[in-house]
């Protein structure tokens, strides 16, 4: 979980405005039954996807 969390972090860096690694991360903390910070990472592709930011 934490190598994940590391490359999820690299990603990002890479390429902020993919919101493509935040729903994968959400599909990771959904996995993982961490629901709060699965709809956190949701919600922040969602507003990726909209330009909501």
């Amino acid at each position: 979980m934490r190598k994940a969390a590391e490359l999820f972090v690299s990603a990002e860096e890479i390429n902020p405005m993919d919101y493509r690694i935040n729903l994968y991360r959400g599909m990771m903390f959904e996995e993982r039954n961490d629901l709060e910070q699965a709809t956190i990472s949701y919600k922040n592709a969602l507003k990726q996807i909209l330009n909501l930011q």
